[in-house]
């Protein structure tokens, strides 16, 4: 496999995309700078519109959603494994549906999905997929793949999964986007997230 669509010898900087409040794409509208505030709960709320997830955290605040990506500004690492462990223990007896089953896929693919463990049939056709997106949230630690046909795969950012040479290169190419709120490293974090993405694929490719 040839290098020469990707140049692994660019600066870091030159694979990120730094989206402006213009350029944000959050279905909730909810792009500004989040401080974080301990998260004590999770339930699926019933409304006129259908099924919601909701979180709520100890300062009595809480948050209606519907998609993972949409609260990853909100929780760090451990809170998404409380999360999850909530999620899998609430369905322990009762079938997944609605709301409840898109967060539980989400999070099953990053929890589960690492190179060697289950849910590795989302990995499937990856010589098919378009790169719609590609966004890191510092914050958790989450960077998230979308691709023109729907999928969409959550991805903790120092973490290995089996993504083929073909899709990091398509990911290198379409840039990484990154909101900087003015919050901790941001910058810092994308330019690890690239720097681990080369160092894979330059793993990948035949030596010269």
């Amino acid at each position: 496999m040839s290098s020469s669509e990707v140049d692994l010898n660019a600066a870091d900087t030159f694979f990120i995309k730094v989206l402006c409040d213009d350029d944000s794409d959050d279905s909730d509208g909810d792009s500004n700078p989040h401080y974080w505030h301990a998260f004590a709960a999770w339930e699926i709320v019933r409304t006129g519109l259908g099924d919601v997830n909701v979180l709520y955290f100890i300062d009595k605040s809480s948050k209606y959603f519907t998609h993972l990506r949409e609260i990853l500004h909100l929780l760090d690492r451990q809170d998404l494994s409380k999360l999850y462990g909530m999620v899998v223990k609430h369905y322990e007896a009762k079938p997944i549906a609605g709301a409840g089953m898109m967060l539980w896929g989400d999070l099953h693919v990053l929890f589960e999905s690492v190179e060697g463990g289950s849910s590795v049939e989302v990995w499937a056709d990856q010589k098919d997929w378009v790169v719609r997106s590609w966004r890191l949230f510092p914050f958790s630690g989450v960077h998230v793949l979308e691709t023109f046909s729907g999928t969409v795969l959550y991805m903790f950012a120092d973490t290995p999964y089996p993504l083929s040479a073909s899709t990091m290169k398509k990911m290198l190419k379409h840039k990484l986007e990154v909101e900087i709120t003015g919050i901790g490293n941001d910058m810092t974090h994308a330019e690890q997230l690239i720097a681990f993405i080369k160092n894979r694929l330059a793993a990948c490719l035949p030596s010269a």
